[in-house]
């Protein structure tokens, strides 16, 4: 049996799922009443990963219906999700150095600096304490994972 979804989770699928289904309880006065036909032009609009969460979305929905019995047949069995690629582009030397002169204390310097360099999570760097920093051999042990400190960092250490 899969794990209970996080609270974040829930948001997100029912924040894009929302909208469709207030429009169909104008128009229906039961979710069974529901068809292929309805959902594949709910989701005619969406693009990307809007069309991907609420294609989640509806498929958990209509599956929790349908196992507690309060719908007959499941209309998002043969939805297809396409893959969608991903597009994270590394910042340029340029935009880093800009970056770093927005940041005027050092702790945001650093902070920017491993986030640009070593592509530390938020989580990450709020966890760092000194015994993760090696600054005379430069390592860093960033969310339990050893790697050589790169020279941004190291100049603003």
């Amino acid at each position: 049996m899969p794990s209970p979804r996080s609270h974040a989770c829930v948001y997100v699928y029912f924040g894009g799922v929302r909208p469709l289904l207030e429009n169909w309880a104008t128009t229906r006065g039961h979710l069974r009443e529901s068809t292929v036909t309805d959902v594949t032009a709910a989701l005619s609009p969406l693009r990307g990963w809007q069309r991907r969460n609420a294609i989640a979305a509806l498929r958990s929905l209509f599956r929790f219906a349908k196992k507690r019995g309060l719908i007959f047949a499941n209309p998002t069995t043969r939805l297809r999700m396409e893959d969608i690629p991903r597009s994270l582009l590394p910042m340029t030397d340029a935009e880093v150095l800009a970056v770093q002169r927005i940041a005027v204390t050092p702790a945001q310097r650093l902070i920017v600096a491993l986030a640009a360099v070593h592509a530390a999570r938020a989580t990450a760097i709020r966890r760092l304490t000194l015994d993760d920093h090696d600054l005379p051999n430069r390592r860093i042990t960033i969310a339990g994972h050893g790697q050589r400190l790169g020279e941004l960092p190291h100049q603003t250490c």
